[in-house]
């Protein structure tokens, strides 16, 4: 769950218009990611094989930017990993 004034924060992370409308966005916290879900242009449900007919949808993966909270006191880093530098600290011991 990502407090609710980071909702505009998230949303410019998904920018990726050329692909069409944003539909969702789902928060990987733990995996400092969010997957940006776009209907690009087209019918609503394509033919995936010769039997299976799948939503029209582009799935775009993007790290939360260093520093972005992830869990427990953690928080994104530059490689985009969730860390704690409490966990750190204590492990090293």
């Amino acid at each position: 769950s990502i407090a609710s004034n980071c909702d505009g924060m998230i949303r410019g992370l998904c920018k990726h218009t050329g692909h069409g409308p944003l539909k969702t966005i789902h928060v990987s916290a733990r995996d400092c990611k969010l997957t940006c879900t776009y209907r690009p242009p087209g019918p609503d449900t394509v033919l995936r094989d010769e039997v299976t007919y799948v939503f029209n949808r582009k799935n775009i993966d993007v790290p939360l930017p260093q520093g972005m909270p992830c869990a427990f006191q953690g928080t994104c880093d530059s490689k985009g990993k969730c860390s704690c530098e409490f966990c750190n600290k204590k492990s090293k011991k």
